[in-house]
Parts: C-alpha cells; structure tokens; sequence
C-alpha cells in the first residue's frame, strides 16, 4: 500500500521539486544581475526581430507556477489585438519577458491570494507598452522612486513571507534602459494597489517588418 501511495504521489512531488528549483535558479541569476546593477551596468541584449507574443509567452512561463500557487488570474488585455499580436519587435524578447515577469511577480507577491492581476498591452508608435496593474498593499507616494532600486523592500504583504531578493523591478529597470525604455510607477497609497508601466521603442517600422 504505501509503495502504490508514493507512485501516487511521485508527479506531485516532481512538480514541487521542479518549481522550487526553478525558483532557486531564479534567485541566483537575480543576485548576479543584481551584481551588475549595483556597478551601474545595465543588462546586456541580444536584439532580434520578435513579437508581442513571444514576448507575452516567455513572460507566462516565468510567473504561471507562481500565480498557479497562489490561486490568483493574470487577466491579459491587447488592444487591439490582432494588430498587436502581429505586431513586429526589435528587442531581446526573453530579457523583456524577465522585466515584464519581475513586474507581474511584484503584483503577485503584495496582492493576496485569489487576487486578480490585469496586464494591459498597446502599441504607439514606435512603442510598446505594457501596464501591470494590481489591487494589493500599495506603495506610500514617497517610497515610488526607491522602488527601483536593487535589494530594497518596503513592506510585507501581512499573510505572506518573503520572497525573493528585491531585485525584480531594478530589474525591470535595467532592461528597459537597455531597449531605451523606461518604466515607472503610480499608487495612491496603502491599501490602493500599484501600477507598473514599462515603455519601450521596440516597434518596427513597416518597412522593415
């Protein structure tokens, strides 16, 4: 009986394993990159042509277990979504998906369980922008501009340890100023929730894509 129970739970206990070491090996590369930051280097790209889904794919991939765990929906708005789907980048998709991850994994951790998340995503231009919005613990309005900054964090979501290195959104930062973006954030305070928006000039010209 109990080797029948173990084969029972073997997928189980393979799956907690694989996500505690993908959240290991997630931690790790965050301090180095966090290395890099403090020495004022930002994170070094690889540009190809790409696109908004592969951009919004790899993204899915570095929170989906993370949210999963936490019982809590990642809703995704792209307007207007054919065009944007088809949309042409010029940037390091998978160094976007891990500034954009570092966002939505912000949301995640001061957001309570069975939370919403939304994602809004839009071309202007020349830009893509992404918008990350959450109903969780909020920021103060003088701490906003030390949010980006690498091992800083300001407070604890009350039901919820620690978690990581507080280096996703200096991060996020890093990247963005490499694709000659910018990211910022808004809150009305305690209890109000964040929003975090990263603008990047990735877009190609049609007379390229």
């Amino acid at each position: 009986f109990a080797d029948q129970l173990l084969v029972q739970r073997a997928p189980r206990m393979a799956g907690v394993i694989a996500r505690q070491t993908r959240k290991l090996a997630r931690f790790l590369d965050d301090l180095l990159e966090g290395s890099r930051i403090e020495q004022a280097f930002d994170m070094p790209v690889c540009m190809r042509a790409s696109n908004v889904d592969e951009v919004l794919a790899h993204a899915c991939d570095v929170v989906g277990c993370v949210l999963s765990e936490r019982g809590q929906t990642l809703s995704v708005k792209i307007s207007p979504e054919e065009e944007v789907r088809s949309t042409m980048l010029w940037c390091d998709p998978e160094r976007l998906a891990q500034a954009l991850g570092g966002a939505l994994l912000n949301a995640s951790q001061f957001s309570d369980d069975g939370a919403a998340i939304s994602l809004a995503v839009a071309v202007d231009g020349v830009f893509l922008e992404l918008l990350v919005s959450d109903h969780g613990i909020g920021v103060e309005q003088a701490e906003l501009s030390l949010m980006f900054q690498p091992f800083r964090q300001f407070a604890m979501h009350p039901g919820r340890a620690a978690s990581g290195a507080g280096l996703g959104l200096a991060i996020a930062r890093s990247v963005s100023r490499a694709h000659r973006g910018t990211v910022s954030a808004d809150s009305a305070g305690r209890g109000q929730g964040l929003r975090l928006k990263l603008v990047l000039p990735v877009v190609l010209d049609a007379t390229f894509a």
